[in-house]
């Protein structure tokens, strides 16, 4: 049996990983009710035939994957949400949309963004691909209150990766956490960043691109 399972290993592989993954994304949108059905549907599957075996742990793997990535996030949001829950989390926050036509956008575009703010907030959310990818806050640059922002992010998220001193007075430092899942926060006092996995690797392959051009 083994053996016949690991000859059938290269033609499962792929249709494996390109299902979990779409499971995995389901996921991040729908919550843990279509992850129940997805484990019915794969015990259904399983009792038909052994070799289902293989992708019930890559669903495993990818879903467990996709559950933990979003350890970094503004107001509870969740990557690769959609715009309109998105929109559903923020209102209940009180927060309220900016733009009719960005929303309009939303709903014909894989890539868009929309405006929010609040009493005391302003900030926007950006989607690639029909999912959310990055958040957005705007600050004051008051000197105080950015220092209390950044003790609530250090004690949130513990000390930054990693610190890029301005190059004069008048620039900011620029502090940069990652997460084990890729996820990235950007602030220098004037904006504060949050990045997808996807985003953030998307962000590094350009920086590294500049660099390699310039």
């Amino acid at each position: 049996m083994a053996s016949n399972l690991s000859s059938l290993l290269p033609s499962l592989l792929p249709g494996a990983v390109a299902w979990a993954e779409s499971m995995a994304e389901a996921v991040i949108r729908n919550g843990s009710t279509l992850f129940s059905c997805c484990c019915v549907q794969l015990g259904r599957v399983m009792a038909m035939s052994k070799k289902a075996l293989l992708l019930g742990a890559v669903c495993v793997a990818f879903v467990s994957s996709a559950s933990a990535q979003t350890s970094y996030s503004f107001n509870g949001l969740v990557w690769g949400a959609t715009p309109a829950q998105v929109e559903a989390r923020l209102k209940a926050s009180n927060l309220t949309l900016d733009s009719l036509p960005e929303k309009l956008a939303c709903k014909i575009r894989s890539s868009c963004s929309l405006s929010f703010s609040g009493l005391t907030i302003h900030g926007e959310a950006e989607f690639a691909n029909g999912g959310l990818s990055a958040v957005r806050i705007f600050t004051s640059g008051d000197t105080q209150e950015n220092g209390d922002r950044l003790d609530s992010l250090r004690r949130r998220y513990g000390l930054p990766t990693s610190i890029t001193k301005g190059r004069s007075k008048f620039d900011l430092d620029l502090y940069h956490w990652r997460s084990a899942s890729g996820e990235t926060i950007l602030y220098d006092g004037g904006y504060l960043l949050y990045r997808s996995p996807s985003a953030s690797r998307a962000n590094d392959a350009d920086a590294e691109r500049s660099r390699i051009q310039y």
